[in-house]
């Protein structure tokens, strides 16, 4: 997996509690992120384009999200639309038990190595809960994302749309954590992507799938849940369904 990879997921991972995030690894290196403070929001990184125009190179994508929900109930797409600036058709559910929690409003702005904005958008996030496993569901006008996914598993095609998965396990570990000679057989393996910054070393398994539709980019992920990628793109089809026409 490439640094570009990495930092792409590990925006896409974490928990929806803490919506508030300001992260960006200039250089493209490990980042150093707790994972309390990294949202699923940001899963829409992964379809984050390389370059704006000819002469500036994104670097980073920087971004907030506030914890009090945008949308308690599902919004009609006009008002999507009227709120985000693009239109989309939120699922109230889907057949595997997942429903509809909550939906959130995010704005993002890709940056270049010296941190200066390149653009701004919105995004949004929605909260999909069955049990006590979470999948969530991120949006943004396609026009932010990268049309080349040759990095990412292709997982098929439905009704004409193009869809990629991605399974990984992630070790956290304390920022003086030292790896170990498995630690860095695991990571040359690629068995784990380590990031630095938790409080006590732990361990989880993201998955994630992304598509683009009516000129929208989506994903859909979750990590420690009890699905596969495959199951995730299952419900991506529904998803798309949603959203024909």
């Amino acid at each position: 997996m490439s640094a570009k990879e990495n930092e792409r997921l590990w925006r896409a991972i974490g928990d929806i509690e803490e919506k508030y995030i300001e992260e960006a690894d200039l250089n493209m290196k490990r980042p150093r992120i707790k994972r309390t403070v990294l949202i699923a929001a940001a899963a829409a990184v992964l379809l984050c384009g390389s370059a704006v125009a000819t002469t500036s190179i994104i670097s980073g994508r920087i971004g907030s999200s506030s914890s009090i929900p945008f949308y308690e109930e599902i919004p009609e797409a006009e008002t999507v639309y009227r709120d985000l600036g693009f239109e989309t058709n939120i699922a109230d559910g889907f057949s595997n038990g997942y429903m509809f929690k909550a939906g959130y409003k995010g704005d993002s702005s890709d940056i270049d190595a010296e941190g200066k904005k390149l653009n701004s958008f919105s995004e949004l996030t929605v909260e999909y809960t069955n049990g006590g496993d979470r999948v969530t569901l991120n949006a943004y006008s396609a026009q932010y994302a990268d049309d080349d996914y040759q990095s990412y598993e292709l997982a098929g095609e439905y009704n004409g749309i193009t869809l990629y998965k991605s399974e990984q396990l992630y070790k956290f570990v304390p920022p003086d954590y030292e790896l170990t000679e498995q630690d860095k057989a695991d990571e040359a393996s690629g068995k784990y992507v380590f990031s630095y910054g938790s409080d006590e070393v732990e361990t989880t398994e993201f998955k994630w799938v992304g598509w683009v539709q009516n000129g929208v980019a989506y994903s859909l992920s979750g990590h420690d849940i009890d699905l596969t990628a495959d199951d995730l793109c299952a419900m991506a089809e529904e998803y798309i369904d949603n959203n024909m026409q």
